[in-house]
């Protein structure tokens, strides 16, 4: 038998005898925690990273199906989807329903019935001719537009992907997705000033009138959907011009909307925080469009509280620049450093764009041959 004294002095066997029972320190467990934690720290913008990459990824392929969804309609009816920006008309992803596989709900928005009950009129040849964009207001808070539309949503943007309020009643689905109104601001619906692929108020735009380049035009750009703050990625500034009802918009300048942004990434003066992407069944151009008059990531504004005259700038979470589909079907990655001009340049109705490669790439027929 061993006596106490004797297994207190027992060599470790497994260690061949050589040597007495060894454990960590606590200095050596707070070496390697600290080695772990460095590991970490280095690993993680990485998967970070890898994250973001995936997200832009899924965007591009977003916008790939909604740029082939318009050559499809353009094929089936020889011209781009009609404009509508009066409040109550149907916007231009709602026509392109049919070509992103989204049939059912297309034929839900031709039946009003279907919807309320009462009777509207009805494209005679059952999707929209130039002259057969208009709905009842009500239309549009019929539940499936209450809906977030399938792939309309940025997956870098949060706010794109919650779920809308349906106790809003001006709250729809989210779409992080615009058609270009070109390098001029929203004018009321007024064809005076068509510059941008969906500018022409209520009449098709067809490919042969994108005469600068179909890959040197601008389609369909990613804005950041409003979230109810006045970050100014979502948010609209407003009075941001002394616009009059004459339109006289060659007096005015971008410069004044850029100057809204403050330090801090907020707007100064009064915004409208919650509709910039919301009813993205509704053709207002702050639901559904974006125009080139500043670079990507700029501020957003309008005229007083009003919705028909209005800057409405290119977005995204994406770092340092924004997914573009061009009028050719493909998709660009455009940095917010891109070449915009000088923003206290004022604004044209003809001839070449005054806001750098941006402006020209928002134009259909500026003279401009320059690629993003």
């Amino acid at each position: 038998m061993y006596s106490l004294e004797d297994c207190m002095k027992k060599k470790n066997v497994k260690r061949g005898g050589g040597g007495k029972l060894q454990a960590f320190t606590l200095v050596e467990l707070l070496v390697v925690i600290a080695i772990i934690g460095i590991l970490i720290a280095l690993l993680l913008p990485a998967v970070q990273a890898a994250r973001e990459a995936a997200r832009r990824m899924q965007c591009t392929n977003n916008i790939k199906q909604i740029s082939l969804a318009l050559h499809t309609y353009h094929d089936a009816h020889r011209g781009f989807p009609a404009t509508c920006n009066d409040p109550g008309r149907f916007s231009l992803y709602s026509r392109l329903l049919p070509f992103v596989e989204q049939t059912a709900l297309f034929e839900l928005m031709l039946n009003p019935i279907a919807r309320n009950g009462s009777a509207l009129p009805l494209p005679k040849d059952g999707f929209w001719s130039a002259w057969n964009c208009v709905t009842a207001d009500t239309n549009l808070y019929f539940d499936p537009f209450q809906e977030n539309p399938a792939n309309g949503q940025c997956p870098s943007d949060g706010n794109a992907q919650s779920s809308p309020d349906k106790n809003n009643g001006w709250h729809g689905g989210h779409l992080s997705y615009r058609g270009c109104e070109g390098d001029t601001p929203t004018w009321g619906g007024s064809e005076a000033i068509v510059r941008g692929l969906f500018s022409k108020y209520r009449s098709y735009t067809t490919m042969g009138s994108m005469v600068d380049g179909t890959s040197n035009t601008m389609a369909f750009s990613e804005a950041i959907v409003a979230n109810g703050s006045n970050h100014y990625k979502g948010a609209i500034a407003s009075g941001w011009t002394t616009l009059d009802d004459t339109g006289n918009i060659e007096t005015e300048r971008p410069s004044v909307c850029l100057s809204r942004k403050n330090a801090d990434k907020t707007l100064n003066g009064a915004t409208n925080n919650s509709s910039s992407g919301w009813r993205w069944p509704d053709g207002v151009a702050a639901f559904s469009k974006f125009n080139a008059c500043l670079p990507p990531n700029s501020p957003s504004c309008w005229r007083g509280n009003d919705y028909e005259w209005v800057i409405l700038s290119a977005s995204s979470n994406h770092t340092g620049g924004v997914n573009v589909g061009m009028g050719d079907g493909s998709v660009t990655f455009v940095s917010e450093t891109v070449n915009a001009g000088d923003a206290a340049n004022n604004f044209r109705l003809s001839g070449p764009s005054p806001f750098g490669v941006w402006g020209a790439a928002a134009t259909l027929n500026g003279g401009e041959s320059v690629a993003l």
